[in-house]
C-alpha cells in the first residue's frame, strides 16, 4: 500500500491537499454568500428591485461532495429558470471574486445549472400523514360540537335535571 503522506509527486493528491482543500470550501462558502458577491449577482442579473443580498443567501446553499475537492451550489426558488441563472450567475461571481481576493485561479466551474423539471419538496406520503391526522381532529371536533349543542331530551335524568314533572313514561318493548 502506498501512504498518502509520502506521495512526492506533483501530480499527486496528498491528506494535506484535500483537508486544505476542505478549509478552503468552508472559505468559499463564507465568500459565496458574502454582500459583495451577492450585490454583484443582483446587479448582473439586474434583480436589484426584486430581491435583497439577504434574500438572495436564504436561496442559496453551498454543499460539498465526499472528497472536498469540489463544491455544489444549489439555488432554491419558485422560478426553476431564475434558480438555474442565479447559481450560474453566483459560481462565474465567485470564480471572479477568488481569482481577485486570493490572486490565484483555482476554481474551476465544472458543470453550469441545469434547469430543474420537477419540484424537489413534494414528499405525499407526509401530505397524506398531515390530512389524515387533520381530518380526524376536525371530525371529532365536529362530534364534539354536535354533543354539546345537543338539546334534546334523552331520558328521565334529563327531565329531573331541568326540574319538570313527568307526567308519564312509555315503556319500551
Amino acid at each position: 500500500t502506498v501512504d498518502s503522506t509520502t506521495k512526492t509527486t506533483e501530480d499527486s493528491i496528498t491528506q494535506t491537499d484535500v483537508n486544505l482543500n476542505r478549509d478552503l470550501v468552508d472559505t468559499y462558502s463564507k465568500i459565496i454568500k458574502s454582500d459583495r458577491v451577492l450585490k454583484l449577482v443582483l446587479e448582473g442579473l439586474n434583480l436589484q428591485d426584486k430581491y435583497t443580498e439577504d434574500n438572495l443567501r436564504s436561496m442559496i446553499s453551498v454543499s460539498t461532495e465526499n472528497t472536498a475537492l469540489a463544491f455544489t451550489i444549489s439555488v432554491v426558488n419558485a422560478n426553476a429558470e431564475l434558480a438555474r441563472d442565479i447559481a450560474n450567475k453566483v459560481g462565474i461571481t465567485f470564480a471572479e471574486q477568488n481569482e481577485e481576493f486570493f490572486h490565484i485561479n483555482n476554481v474551476k466551474i465544472l458543470d453550469e445549472a441545469k434547469l430543474e423539471t420537477s419540484p424537489y419538496n413534494i414528499h405525499h406520503l407526509k401530505d397524506i400523514a398531515i390530512f389524515f391526522a387533520l381530518g380526524v381532529f376536525v371530525s371529532l371536533g365536529i362530534m364534539l360540537l354536535v354533543y354539546m349543542l345537543d338539546k334534546t331530551i334523552k331520558g328521565l335524568e334529563d327531565i329531573e335535571y331541568l326540574k319538570m314533572q313527568v307526567s308519564g313514561i312509555i315503556p319500551m318493548c
